[in-house]
């Protein structure tokens, strides 16, 4: 029996979100599983907080789980125009585009889950000393019988 989904969950859903960014032709995207101390400025997905509750089910003694996962993609550009803050925040959501194939070409991960979707997102464009940074902030709903 157990008592969550979350970790295989997360595992898996790293490593389709990898393979699904090289199919759609955008390699070169750093998947984390887990968020780091110093980040190094690179395209990333950075899986992070997880947040969880639960219900016993009528039948069987199972326990119904819903959780949400959240993750940041970060894509830096070179300069400070807004042209560049304009590209790196398009290539942000261009890789949350993966995050959706990924969730859409199998949103049971092969019945690890009973379903995951998108539930919300946001997108901005950060400044930091080296130029504009796409950010895009994103929380998967996650439905799970434990």
């Amino acid at each position: 029996m157990s008592t969550s989904k979350i970790v295989t969950f997360r595992n898996a859903f790293a490593t389709a979100l990898a393979a699904q960014l090289t199919s759609d032709g955008t390699s070169g995207v750093t998947v984390r599983k887990y968020p780091v101390a110093e980040p190094d400025r690179e395209d990333m997905v950075t899986l992070g907080n997880a947040s969880a509750s639960q219900e016993h089910l009528a039948l069987g003694g199972s326990r119904w789980e819903r959780f949400t996962l959240d993750g940041d993609i970060m894509t830096p550009a070179s300069g400070g125009s807004t042209d560049e803050a304009s590209e790196a925040e398009t290539r942000a959501l261009v890789v949350l585009a993966s995050v959706e194939n990924v969730l859409r070409s199998d949103p049971t991960f092969t019945s690890a889950v009973f379903h995951a979707q998108i539930a919300s997102y946001s997108s901005e464009a950060l400044v930091d000393t080296q130029g504009y940074i796409g950010h895009v902030t994103f929380t998967v709903e996650v439905e799970a019988a434990i």
